[in-house]
């Protein structure tokens, strides 16, 4: 976060920007301008955004998923203890017009939130968050789903304002073998050699049993999806230092997954802006366009991958689930997918977008709806009750391949206390013509419909040369608020869009974009920025560890005074948000 030459902008009321500032634009110190003694802020904003200055040493590695983005900070956590977990967080009573729109006009788009309550009821929180989504149609709020979880039961522990409809929620998988080798060494396991961490469990197919599960009281789904939270490595500052330095610590918790998402968010979002469907060299131009929240939601719920295992613990040999993505799965179940547990699963980019890669893999056709202004192409919405936006496809002749479709739709915000979430209600269907065969979204038993739908058509359920039908309806006459604009992706091999989707943006095989691993180029100023909300999810108890030390996830302490990104958590004991204080493992 360095950058010599420009200051930090620090300012109580966000009046300040520097977009000059190699990486932070705007510092909001709404409480004070320190880390906590953890360096909770310093670490997820480096997930999301840190880059080392001038590549530094073996730090570069460590840089954050969208690298080149800039960070707009807001500071809500207090420093009056330099005890872990005994600070406290303070954020504005309206979160909207608080915190996020402060942020926006610094030319935030990508919000990135590893904070929240234990209240798990849609409260006033949950709804200022789902209306900025509403208002703010091209901004994307990412929250953490909480450290509440466990490896059997505690199911509707995801918090507000995490419990939100609009934004996107995360929970935590695990990082790789190479990681739990990095940070349990044979010595602390008691000396049984590296071969207890050879177990199928320690990859990033498994789910972290302390990440908090679904649904919300309303029946809704939740998380949205998953990303790795046990470990990840990243900045540190240093504690009740002013001057300058340059470290990197490992931790875990569904904060530490939000940034991951985050910083994937800005890069579809600059994938759709600059045009990169098109190959190097080949972009007309105008072809670029701003897509909305809902649209980079939808990516990311799109590129979601059925989880193996759940973890139960940092033992040697670790006692895991075997989940079973055939199983039907339930309000209160693990299994299945999607589930409660694990939402629509581990994100996984190349899914949704080309990379350069091994020609097996690449490239995938890629098709979708959803810019954030009707005056721009690509916009799509629902008017009436009566309206039915039909898009057809024909499958190619020969080996059929899956074909994946999701809706995606910002809804309007409820009101505080009800249990009846849903404003508007749209309904995605494939109709197959010739058979006369319906296929809808799974939901899991016990669950209701939101404005997250998916329909995962298996090549065993597809005839080759035969036309398909995409509709997007009104689900019961449910359009209280119209209109209602909508996000629509779908991935597959197909050789045929009607008209109505020819206006989709297409990347076929013939002219796919290939992106190198590390291709996240400066987002122009106003729709570079990604905001982070510094403080960790309070309810985090005793999740980080640092050279196996077990340390709070919550705790409290000064970090350096350059302009690294800072934190400041505990609890919201402030706002009487019903959650209880961190504490040491």
């Amino acid at each position: 976060f360095y950058d010599p030459n420009n200051p930090t902008p620090f300012s109580s009321r966000g009046t300040k920007v520097n977009l000059k500032h190699r990486k932070v634009v705007q510092y909001v110190n709404y409480t004070d301008s320190f880390d906590d003694v953890e360096g909770h802020g310093t670490h997820v904003s480096g997930i999301a955004a840190g880059q080392a200055w001038n590549n530094y040493g073996d730090y570069k590695k460590y840089n954050g998923n969208a690298n080149d983005a800039k960070l707009a900070i807001f500071d809500i956590g207090d420093v009056n203890s330099s005890i872990p977990g005994k600070g406290s967080l303070h954020p504005p009573q309206d979160y909207n017009y608080g915190i996020f729109r402060v942020l926006y006009r610094s030319g935030a788009r990508v919000f990135s939130n590893s904070w929240g309550s234990s209240t798990t009821t849609y409260d006033s929180h949950t709804a200022q968050a789902d209306s900025f989504m509403w208002d703010k149609t091209d901004a994307l709020l990412v929250f953490s789903a909480g450290n509440t979880g466990c490896s059997s039961s505690c199911f509707m522990t995801v918090g507000s304002p995490a419990n939100f409809k609009n934004g996107v929620t995360v929970g935590a998988s695990l990082n790789d073998r190479q990681a739990w080798l990095a940070y349990y060494s044979s010595s602390a396991a008691g000396g049984a050699g590296d071969s207890q961490w050879d177990g199928p469990q320690y990859s990033f197919r498994s789910i972290a049993s302390f990440s908090s599960k679904g649904p919300t009281p309303d029946k809704r789904l939740k998380p949205d999806v998953l990303a790795t939270g046990w470990w990840a490595t990243s900045a540190a500052s240093a504690p009740g230092s002013t001057s300058e330095h340059c470290a990197v610590r490992g931790l875990r918790g569904t904060s530490m997954s939000t940034p991951q998402v985050a910083g994937f968010a800005a890069r579809l979002r600059q994938y759709f802006t600059e045009g990169r469907y098109y190959l190097a060299g080949t972009v007309p131009a105008k072809r670029g366009f701003v897509p909305s929240g809902a649209l980079l939601k939808a990516m990311l719920i799109h590129s979601g991958q059925p989880m193996s295992y759940i973890v139960n613990s940092s033992a040697a040999n670790a006692p895991y689930t075997v989940l079973s993505t055939t199983a039907k799965s339930s309000s209160n179940s693990n299994h299945g997918y999607p589930s409660v547990v694990q939402g629509y699963g581990r994100i996984q980019m190349n899914k949704v977008l080309n990379f350069a890669g091994p020609a097996s893999l690449y490239p995938l056709s890629l098709f979708v709806l959803g810019s954030s202004n009707k005056s721009q192409p690509h916009f799509a919405s629902i008017r009436n009750n009566t309206q039915v936006d039909s898009y057809s496809f024909t499958t190619p002749s020969g080996v059929q391949h899956s074909i994946r479709i999701t809706l995606c739709y910002s809804d309007y915000p409820s009101f505080s206390g009800t249990t009846n979430v849903m404003v508007n209600l749209l309904k995605l269907t494939v109709y197959h013509p010739r058979s006369g065969v319906v296929y809808s979204p799974y939901l899991p038993t016990g669950l209701t419909a939101s404005n997250v739908q998916m329909v995962d058509l298996a090549a065993e359920l597809l005839m080759p040369n035969t036309v398909y039908w995409v509709n997007v309806t009104v689900d019961s006459k449910k359009l209280a608020k119209a209109p209602q604009p909508y996000a629509l992706v779908m991935t597959g091999k197909i050789v045929y869009l009607n008209d109505s989707f020819d206006s989709v943006y297409k990347v076929q095989t013939h002219s796919a974009t290939y992106l190198t691993a590390g291709a996240v180029t400066y987002i122009a100023v106003l729709s570079v920025v990604a905001a982070v909300v510094v403080g960790a999810v309070c309810f985090f108890k005793g999740l980080s560890q640092q050279n196996k030390q077990s340390r709070s996830c919550c705790s409290r302490d000064k970090g350096s005074s350059s302009g690294n990104s800072t934190s400041n958590s505990s609890s919201f004991n402030s706002h009487s948000l019903d959650h209880s204080s961190p504490e040491r493992q």
